[in-house]
């Protein structure tokens, strides 16, 4: 038997949902699209953006059926306005922050590489995620602590982030590590993986929204995500899964 019938939804086709999601979900999202397509036979649409910019547009009206955040501020602050249904907010993932180099002469870093960059005087330009609006800058902030005032290339969101990183437009940049997973294994060298305890929870949170009322494939993956199945995916993808997620937050 199916998962969506044990969830009491049919497993057949149905209307087609839109998804917004934050661009650092972009290519986890499609996955689970694509495995809960076999297990339901609906169809997603998913759109891409900064959660500001989503945010931004579902207050405007875009169509949208759910909101995967990169936060928790965004969903909370719609369903406050009421643009989106009463207790459908839930953490479905917690990021995880990489410290990470295209550039071979830093070929090791480490734990102590921010800190010894320091002491030999090495202006080092790093790129993060804008801390005002992207969680992932914020973390990223906390790591930096007294060195922050080292010249930082500030993204809009991860997303470009990654990108000032990638081309070698700084020296090193805090990237999820889910797109650092996304690199061709002999890239990923020069990387240290943040600990989780040296900045805050990046909880990141999805709402249904008011359009998804009378939608059922939008019920049906709002409740997919909740599952083990798609559990699995998200933590193969570099996240913390939901359940432990709010464990975390709660210890």
């Amino acid at each position: 038997m199916s998962l969506l019938v044990l969830l009491g939804f049919p497993a057949f086709s149905g209307p087609d949902a839109t998804i917004a999601v934050a661009s650092n979900f972009a290519q986890t999202a499609r996955t689970l699209g694509a495995e809960f397509k076999k297990k339901s036979g609906y169809e997603l649409r998913f759109v891409l953006g900064s959660s500001g910019k989503i945010a931004a547009q579902i207050r405007h009206g875009a169509p949208f059926d759910l909101f995967l955040s990169a936060d928790q501020e965004r969903p909370i602050q719609l369903m406050e306005e009421q643009l989106a249904v009463d207790n459908s907010r839930f953490s479905y993932a917690e990021g995880a922050l990489v410290l990470w180099s295209a550039k071979k002469k830093y070929s090791s870093i480490d734990a102590r590489f921010l800190e010894q960059q320091k002491k030999e005087n090495q202006h080092l330009r790093l790129a993060i995620a804008n801390p005002k609006l992207a969680p992932y800058g914020r973390a990223a902030f906390a790591v930096l602590g007294d060195i922050h005032q080292r010249q930082l290339v500030q993204g809009e969101n991860i997303a470009q982030a990654f990108q000032f990183t990638r081309i070698g437009q700084v020296d090193a940049g805090f990237i999820a590590k889910s797109q650092w997973l996304q690199l061709p294994e002999a890239q990923r060298q020069s990387a240290w993986e943040i600990p989780r305890h040296m900045h805050p929870a990046i909880l990141q949170d999805a709402v249904l929204l008011n359009r998804a009322k009378n939608n059922d494939a939008a019920k049906a993956f709002w409740q997919y995500l909740q599952s083990p199945d798609a559990h699995l995916i998200i933590e193969k993808d570099g996240y913390l899964a939901p359940t432990k997620a709010i464990s975390r937050k709660e210890s």
